[in-house]
């Protein structure tokens, strides 16, 4: 999840300007206070009224707005300044009668609500919160969440410490979408409360237009009128249509660090990046390098980059400019104008313009910066020119992949050649499409290059390029894989005719050599990212390798070019895969215990074999690829007992006369257990990580796993002490 400073709250439009105000007397005790000043803040934070606290007493009288559903703050200033930071000096409340009595605690720096008397709505809010069903969950993991972060930054920075905290974390995250969504479900009911009005405003996303509107057309139609948050929400809305993608950038005028007065229409005419950040955001320092990696590359190409500060102290703007060494355009915004022009709600918050003023992206962030930036101004154009074999007539689709299958163009052919044109940023795999019953065919597609595709039937294809190098690199490939994979798709269509004759001895004879073709396909792929490991191709191909092994997606991982190819599917297809295997990795890790149960009912532990080699085999009667490795598995069983390796297979099947049934096939001498319960549900899979079978671990006597999922022939092959 990508995180963002959120700056919410901190501003709120004045819609009652004019509004008419009636006295409060407010009154209470903060435990804790012992005669600090306790200070009573409007909507937008602005202090209405101070008071000097008599112990742990204050009592104080203002005006104020009621009746339109926003809320007020109690302050107590020694405890902080207003603001990010890692207390809470403050808490909000309803004002809705004449006279409130308030009780609170101060706490770790941190002052807390603990009852306000006399308030309908206050009542109202808790008592939602209270019926939310996710609530209390919320509050335990939330707790449990703080203190795995407190540990891992402050104890251990150990892995088993941050996975404790992702896995907290990711609970969290789906905790909170639960309870936003509960509360989400409480409008039909509660369509003119204040209370829920808050609580929705506060807790639920609503980062987008369609969001927003959800949001609201949930409510009373009358009541959205009145409500003073509602009111903020379509003002919100209105600046978000004023500056979405495809509009007009808001002008603004804000000094820059030598106190010239700068307007953002006076840099028309060039494409203008502008980085709204703070000296006081992490996730805006992070982000920095980033920025001006880009900015190097492109200020020369046409590019103004441009950084908002947000900050409210000139000095630490100053101090941070400085730290960071940006020498690009600065500004300073302290009073956020330009949070409202543009209506972001969080920092950093990145905005590409064009040369014509218009918004072109905005909410950039990392390898989609980068990519946003590069396909507007590395743009150049290519063409792809095509023969076919024998007149065709109908629709041809020009298409790549983006998270999906993505139409770039189409023509309506009838004949035997036409050709696409267009302007491309970047290298990307680019495909030709035509339906019903046409053809396929694949170009590796880069600025300025121009390319001959001669297309005999189906996927039968040939690519010639004067000037595309990665094409070219992808011929010399195909060179390869192709006699292979015809070799394979052969092997295959006999494999299925035996299959269909019953000959499934001679089959399986079959599918031994598919594997070994297969193998040499993935050989070779890997051959061609170590021979060209920064091309496109090379990306590609990490792409589309077929193996979850951790080892050789690290070794892919370290030889790509993970910051040139960024923007493409190849990366992030691969990135998601390595991710995962990365994330089920637990090679030199203490093995999880486990306790189960073998066929006779006896029950096996892994603790029974302590101060032994062990290997763990997770399998199941209905994997073929697990059977196949079981008959190979009892062939070298022999070698591995003299090697001192005991076995013990763990089936996840559901039904036990399954599990019996492949035993028996299959001739298992060895330990062999069964919890006959789901895979996705299966304790022992969970805790090893295990998503597909089979899955082989090596456990030295210690109990510490010293290989994962290796061949049975590098198992014969480990050195052991």
């Amino acid at each position: 999840m990508k995180r963002s400073i959120v700056i919410a709250f901190m501003y709120l439009f004045v819609w009652a300007l004019y509004a008419q105000t009636s006295p409060v007397k407010l009154s209470g005790e903060i435990e804790g206070l012992n005669g600090a000043e306790v200070a009573l803040l409007n909507a937008d934070r602005n202090e209405v009224v101070r008071v000097k606290g008599k112990g742990n007493k204050f009592s104080m009288r203002a005006d104020v707005v009621k009746g339109d559903g926003r809320v007020y703050y109690l302050y107590v200033p020694s405890l902080g300044k207003l603001g990010p930071a890692m207390n809470i000096p403050y808490f909000y409340f309803f004002i809705d009668n004449d006279a409130l009595e308030v009780k609170a605690e101060i706490k770790d720096k941190n002052l807390k609500r603990v009852s306000v008397k006399n308030s309908a709505a206050m009542d109202e809010y808790d008592a939602l919160y209270r019926s939310n069903p996710y609530q209390d969950k919320v509050s335990e993991v939330g707790a449990l969440y703080n203190e795995a972060f407190n540990t891992y930054n402050t104890v251990s920075k150990t892995e088993e410490n941050l996975d404790k905290l992702k896995n907290l974390s990711d609970s969290l995250q789906m905790l909170y979408g639960k309870l936003s969504q509960s509360f989400l479900d409480m409008i039909p009911s509660n369509k003119k409360s204040d209370a829920l009005f808050l609580i929705v405003y506060s807790s639920v996303p609503m980062e987008t237009e369609a969001a927003i509107e959800n949001v609201l057309q949930k409510f009373d139609v009358d009541f959205i009128q009145r409500n003073y948050y509602a009111k903020e929400l379509q003002e919100r809305l209105r600046l978000m249509k004023g500056s979405e993608v495809g509009s007009v950038a808001p002008d603004f005028e804000l000094k820059d660090a030598q106190g010239n007065l700068v307007k953002l229409s006076s840099l028309r005419g060039r494409y203008v990046l502008i980085d709204f950040w703070a000296s006081w955001c992490g996730p805006c320092r992070k982000e920095i390098p980033n920025v001006k990696k880009i900015c190097s590359e492109y200020k020369d190409k046409g590019l103004q980059v441009l950084g908002v500060s947000i900050d409210k102290d000139e000095s630490k703007w100053r101090k941070a400019i400085e730290e960071e060494q940006l020498e690009y355009l600065q500004l300073w915004d302290p009073s956020m104008t330009t949070g409202k022009l543009y209506n972001y709600n969080g920092i950093p918050f990145i905005v590409l313009i064009g040369p014509d003023g218009k918004i072109l992206a905005r909410q950039l962030r990392g390898e989609e910066l980068r990519r946003k930036v590069s396909e507007y101004m590395d743009s150049k154009p290519f063409e792809i020119s095509v023969r076919l074999s024998k007149p065709y007539k109908g629709k041809v689709f020009l298409t790549c992949v983006k998270d999906r299958f993505t139409k770039l163009d189409s023509l309506q052919v009838d004949g035997t050649s036409f050709s696409f044109k267009g302007n491309i940023s970047h290298a990307d795999q680019y495909r030709l499409m035509a339906r019903p019953f046409g053809f396929d065919a694949y170009v590796c597609v880069e600025p300025g290059g121009h390319y001959l595709v001669d297309i005999n039937e189906g996927r039968n294809f040939v690519v010639t390029t004067p000037d595309g190098k990665e094409q070219l690199l992808m011929n010399e490939l195909l060179a390869v894989t192709n006699p292979i994979e015809k070799q394979t798709e052969a092997l295959a269509n006999r494999y299925t005719k035996l299959k269909e004759q019953k000959k499934d001895a001679e089959a399986e004879q079959l599918q031994k050599q598919m594997s070994i073709h297969w193998g040499k396909s993935q050989e070779a792929k890997l051959s061609f990212i170590k021979k060209y490991p920064k091309s496109f191709v090379a990306m590609l191909m990490a792409g589309e390798l077929l193996t979850n092994d951790y080892t050789t997606l690290k070794e892919v991982y370290e030889l790509v070019d993970t910051v040139r190819y960024a923007y493409s599917y190849p990366w992030r297809s691969f990135k998601r895969k390595y991710q995962e295997a990365a994330d089920k990795w637990i090679q030199n890790k203490k093995a999880p215990d486990f306790v189960t149960k073998d066929m006779a009912g006896n029950t096996v532990k892994l603790s029974d074999f302590k101060g032994k080699y062990l290997l763990l085999d997770f399998w199941a009667s209905w994997c073929r690829p697990c059977r196949a490795k079981m008959k190979e598995l009892k062939e070298v069983y022999p070698k591995l007992q003299k090697k001192g390796i005991i076995v013990c297979s763990i089936s996840l099947d559901e039904k036990r006369e399954q599990w019996e049934k492949a035993t028996r096939e299959d001739g298992i001498v060895w330990a062999n257990t069964c919890d006959l319960k789901p895979f996705r549900t299966n304790e022992i899979a969970a805790a090893y990580k295990v998503t597909s079978v089979p899955t082989l671990f090596v456990i030295d006597p210690q109990g510490v796993i010293i290989s994962q999922n290796p061949s049975l022939e590098e198992i014969l092959q480990l050195e052991l002490k």
